[in-house]
């Protein structure tokens, strides 16, 4: 999980969480005539009339700004207009940063723009820095854009068309648009925006509300969809794989323009070696077409349908395609991984995940003892048993591990940009994964599966024959608690449930689980398990662990077959030339907040190793905290995920945040001042009817007592302060 940088920086950065302030809701300005030159000047009429934003405030909503922006924006049937006027106050630091820095867009000084049509969560980002470099994430066409820079600010114009972004389908679209404007200032750390998103930019839940957007939003995703899928025939199955379904279930549409009377389809279908185990000529054509196909009786392997339209008279083909399919055996699992009221079970047990990634051999140690087995066994058995000893009970593979990379190189070249490394790395790797999961097993925890193939922006038949073989391979290990199939993989929504699809096919019996940054509405549906990796420290306050345990909660509150999780920081940010690794306050902080806000598992990112340890103290005395933490969590799981949430217990500072549960005999009381600063609370249980005086602070040994209800304690910074009363 070697984060993206180009959206993960602007992920990071919310400075102080008050009370959130209103989200602006204003009525969208129509322009009466585009912009005659998109040059960054700023002098045509549309900028007269249309929105203006005012001054840009803090990303946190209060504090001062040191260098000011504005903005405008306005729109007509095909395009959304923006305009920025972003100030500075050291003109030739600017020219400096233009010529060192301009190709990276996020470098130094960029403006964002961020649009969701409908606020479905399906949002599309742009960003443009002085230099004129631009990001379009997952664009669909072109954006004009014109900057100019003067001696005090630079100004930049764009002229942003619909059809470019990704637009979602009507029928899932609200009324009003979710905009925002933003700037990013890393001379002063300044990240400020049309409306505070308090939990970094990508924040859509916090974008301005626009109303009155009269746009043709049917004709858009419409022509998108012809232009994302422009043949003639296009032919969709109900599944990839088979195994005990008795048909194959196809739908084919035309888009032709021969009249459908004078058309004929022929259907076959052959196996691997060529021949016709099927076919069929349907004389009556139709738009949209069905058909079934009698798949029980064939035997395992891979098939080719193929569907051609014909002329009947001339017998022209009008227009062919292919699809590919698996006849695949089916098998009876060793152990199954089941969701249950959001939590996770193995064969029943429930199973509260602690994960870490990156326990594997580093590249150097891999080139020393690409040659001895025995070697790489011995030190791959050091770390497991390590992450076991703090406490970790999963953990996810390295792609280098699998073998089959080497069979299926083309696939995997085309796969990710670390592809090469990754292939070389498998040659050198001389343990395998039957190696690793009897490592595993040895010191009792599970293997998260992370295959390679699925991992671009579209599959093709190339990835899926290759995954395929590793599928049918592993799926029938114990010890595997579920599969990921992507991370961080916000905008590649069609491919991550195109993804999802296929690992449930081959195996139903363990989860999938996905891990993106901010996008989550969009991808609700693409996993079992979703998580986001919120990692604060130390640009940001703690409390954005909770905004996105909030969000995730609120987006799968009525789904329990479903799991939430969180990324925790584990790993240091620069700060200025230091490397900064959060506390053991800080973890302890993050992890019990996470918890307190619906999250059923936690991972951490990521594994610190024998040599980050010995090169820092910060990494040392994080790592080896986490044995007493994890020991903490885990004692606490049960009435985390178990007990029954108690409403009425109050707190009186907004910094502390509490969450109180039932479980069994006990009530537990668990809160988090989320601040770098001491705080007195108050706690008032006096509505919950609770007989018992005195309250154990767990972990701490000490009590607290109760006066008609009431309780005050002292919180240094992040502390977690957990209030057992047992009856």
């Amino acid at each position: 999980m070697v984060k993206n940088m180009i959206i993960v920086t602007f992920c990071l950065f919310a400075l102080n969480l008050i009370a959130a302030p209103n989200i602006p809701n204003i009525k969208a300005v129509k322009a009466s005539s585009p912009p005659a030159l998109v040059d960054g000047m700023l002098n045509d009429a549309i900028w007269e009339s249309s929105f203006k934003t005012g001054n840009f405030k803090p990303i946190s909503a209060s504090g001062q700004v040191r260098e000011k922006t504005n903005a405008s924006f306005a729109y007509d049937k095909n395009n959304l207009y923006v305009a920025f006027v972003c100030f500075f106050k050291d003109y030739q630091a600017k020219l400096d940063e233009i010529k060192n820095y301009g190709n990276n867009v996020f470098s130094k000084d960029a403006v964002e723009v961020f649009i969701d049509p409908g606020r479905t969560g399906l949002y599309s980002h742009i960003a443009v820095n002085p230099a004129g470099s631009v990001y379009f994430a997952n664009k669909k066409g072109d954006i004009k854009v014109g900057v100019q820079v003067f001696k005090d600010r630079y100004q930049v114009e764009m002229a942003i068309p619909f059809k470019s972004m990704g637009f979602p389908n009507p029928k899932s679209m609200g009324r009003d648009w979710g905009i925002n404007l933003c700037r990013t200032n890393m001379a002063f750390k300044e990240w400020t925006c049309w409306s505070p998103t308090l939990a970094g930019f990508h924040n859509s839940s916090r974008f301005g509300n626009v109303t009155g957007m009269d746009v043709d939003s049917a004709k858009i995703y419409r022509n998108q969809q012809v232009e994302n899928n422009n043949k003639r025939l296009v032919l969709s199955l109900d599944r990839t794989f088979y195994d005990k379904q008795a048909v194959v279930s196809l739908k084919y549409r035309l888009r032709i323009k021969k009249p459908l009377k004078s058309c004929v389809a022929e259907i076959t279908v052959k196996d691997a070696k060529q021949n016709t185990v099927w076919s069929k000529r349907v004389e009556r054509m139709l738009f949209t077409n069905r058909a079934k196909l009698p798949i029980k009786e064939w035997s395992q392997g891979k098939y080719t349908i193929t569907i051609r339209i014909l002329d009947k008279k001339e017998s022209d083909a009008l227009a062919q395609t292919q699809s590919v399919i698996w006849k695949v055996d089916t098998y009876i699992p060793q152990e199954i991984v089941t969701i249950k009221n959001q939590n996770l079970y193995v064969d029943g047990k429930l199973f509260f995940p602690i994960c870490t990634w990156s326990w594997y051999l580093e590249w150097d140690e891999l080139e020393k003892y690409k040659d001895d087995k025995a070697k790489q066994l011995a030190l791959l058995e050091e770390r497991i048993k390590d992450m076991a000893d703090c406490g970790f009970n999963s953990a996810i593979s390295s792609v280098s591990f699998f073998k089959e990379m080497l069979n299926h190189t083309k696939a995997a070249l085309a796969d990710e940009g670390y592809a090469s490394i990754n292939i070389r790395n498998a040659r050198w790797y001389k343990a395998t994964l039957d190696d690793i999961l009897r490592l595993f097993k040895k010191y009792n925890m599970k293997l998260i599966m992370y295959p390679p193939f699925l991992h671009k922006q579209s599959l093709n038949q190339l990835d899926i024959d290759a995954w395929k073989d590793i599928m049918l391979k592993y799926r029938s290990y114990k010890g595997i608690l579920c599969w990921m199939s992507s991370d961080e993989s916000d905008g590649a929504i069609k491919r991550n449930l195109q993804a999802y699809k296929l690992y449930k096919e081959l195996d139903p019996y363990r989860p999938v689980y996905l891990n993106v940054i901010n996008m989550t509405a969009p991808n609700r549906d693409a996993a079992d398990i979703m998580s986001t990796d919120p990692y604060p420290v130390p640009n940001s306050p703690i409390s954005l662990v909770k905004i996105h345990g909030e969000r995730l909660e609120k987006l799968y509150r009525n789904k329990p077959g479903k799991s939430i999780w969180l990324w925790l920081q584990m790993f240091s940010w620069k700060e200025g030339k230091e490397q900064r690794y959060p506390t053991p306050l800080q973890e302890r902080c993050m992890a019990f907040l996470a918890m307190n806000n619906h999250i059923k598992g936690l991972a951490y990112f990521t594994y610190i190793n024998a040599k980050k340890r010995k090169n820092s103290q910060a990494a040392s005395t994080l790592w080896y905290s986490m044995k007493e933490l994890n020991r903490q969590l885990m004692l606490l799981s049960k009435p985390y995920l178990l007990g029954k949430r108690l409403a009425g217990v109050k707190v009186n500072s907004k910094d502390i945040d509490l969450a109180t549960f039932k479980y069994k005999n006990a009530i537990y009381m668990i809160a988090v001042n989320m601040k770098a600063e001491a705080v007195n609370a108050k706690i008032d249980l006096s509505r919950i009817a609770v007989k018992e005086k005195l309250a154990n602070v767990m972990f701490e040994s000490r009590k607290v007592k109760f006066i008609s209800g009431k309780f005050v304690d002292k919180f240094n910074k992040y502390d977690v302060h957990i209030y057992k009363i047992t009856k």
